[in-house]
């Protein structure tokens, strides 16, 4: 098979032989699709949940393709706003910058966080998925052009 596709790692999971060779080392056949649903649904990673469900990366992301899943971007930053009345969470301070300045011409991030604290926002490095993000607080994607509320979990924008 590594002759065939260069390395395990690209062997199809239904391909016959690779499937044999699973079977004699006792390696556990059946994905729990519902618990990838779940995970994904709630936000975590591919490398998350292929760690969580015991697979690899490439057997999650397969069967992510397969049933036309994408995973949720996680966020690195919330942002409150002055007032603490709300917090936004991003992945690109640039893009929440931007659309808050009401400018597109902030391109690096330390000009990004210089203009936020202007504004009087208090910025927290994080690392948060989906499912973290409470309900009513906001949160903006790089493809986004404005702040967007989060409204459950199925409220989720993704880019099309």
């Amino acid at each position: 098979m590594e002759d065939e596709y260069g390395s395990i790692l690209y062997v199809p999971d239904n391909n016959l032989e690779f499937k044999q060779v699973q079977n004699l080392l006792n390696v556990k056949e059946k994905l729990n699709h519902k618990r990838v649903d779940n995970l994904t649904r709630f936000g975590y990673s591919v490398s998350q949940i292929a760690q969580i469900v015991n697979r690899t990366n490439r057997t999650v992301y397969t069967y992510l393709k397969h049933n036309n899943m994408r995973p949720k971007c996680s966020f690195k930053y919330r942002v409150t706003m002055p007032d603490l009345s709300h917090n936004i969470y991003t992945t690109s301070l640039i893009n929440l910058a931007n659309i808050l300045c009401h400018t597109q011409s902030i391109n690096l991030t330390k000009c990004a966080v210089k203009q936020l604290k202007a504004r009087g926002c208090l910025i927290k490095k994080i690392k948060s998925i989906w499912c973290e993000i409470p309900n009513g607080d906001y949160y903006c994607l790089p493809y986004f052009d404005n702040i967007v509320t989060k409204n459950g979990l199925d409220s989720y924008i993704y880019n099309t």
